[in-house]
């Protein structure tokens, strides 16, 4: 474990491809090679009903592993189930935006999102009314959030350690 000179020491290598979202991460270890970032792999999911966003993202990924997704829209203008939120919250856990501004959703859950450390943006419906405690906790990356019109409560700790969100939301 050395910097990318010392790994890459007397090799033709000038460039090196890294996950996307993660090319400012390299730039220091890597200063003297041009950084590539990784083409964004967008998914879209259409929800057609309550408790159907399993089955949806299963079929939109034909095949590929959810840890694969940078940005996850969810569509579908339905209502999203507790059995939703509980699969949202244990899938999609490396993706750096994830938009649910094409469903609806009452309330960020407490844990929702915490400790999502690759999560840059999330985008929230104007339904959600609350944020639960420790919705987005330990999202040190999270630097763009657009709290809903709607919303009416925010939990404790709901954004601790989320240490590159400006100073106003």
């Amino acid at each position: 474990s050395g910097t990318a000179a010392q790994i890459f020491e007397g090799s033709a290598i000038s460039s090196i491809k890294v996950p996307y979202g993660c090319e400012n991460a390299y730039r220091a270890w890597a200063e003297d090679y041009k950084i590539v970032p990784a083409d964004e792999k967008v998914l879209t999911v259409a929800v057609t009903s309550p408790g159907d966003l399993e089955a949806a993202s299963v079929r939109a990924l034909s095949g590929q592993s959810d840890k694969d997704v940078d940005t996850l829209v969810v569509t579908g203008n339905v209502k999203l189930s507790e059995a939703d939120m509980t699969y949202l919250q244990n899938h999609f856990l490396r993706a750096t935006t994830i938009d649910l501004s094409g469903v609806t959703v009452d309330k960020c859950r407490a844990h929702s999102f915490e400790n999502r450390t690759a999560l840059k943006k999330i985008v929230l419906p104007d339904s959600v009314s609350t944020i639960g405690d420790s919705a987005f906790r330990g999202c040190s990356n999270l630097s763009e959030i657009i709290l809903p019109k709607g919303l009416e409560l925010i939990g404790n700790l709901a954004f601790n350690g989320c240490s590159s969100l400006p100073s106003e939301l």
